[in-house]
């Protein structure tokens, strides 16, 4: 991931965070995550929220989102 991406996906989670939003981050390993992290997604996210996988965040979010 360039630089420039990386910037364009942190301004927007974090636009996303500050409208409430929740956001996840799935399959993002390697050198793009260390990018993003280095940008300070890291603490701005929960760790839970940084998902192996498509399916992952999207059960993650269907439990957030089930009444219990």
């Amino acid at each position: 991931m360039g630089v420039t991406t990386a910037v364009a996906v942190e301004t927007t989670v974090r636009d996303a965070l500050a409208q409430g939003q929740a956001v996840y981050m799935a399959g993002v390993h390697g050198q793009p995550r260390e990018r993003l992290e280095h940008l300070g997604l890291r603490g701005a996210m929960p760790e839970d929220r940084w998902v192996q996988d498509r399916e992952s965040a999207l059960k993650l979010a269907l439990e957030e989102l089930t009444p219990k």
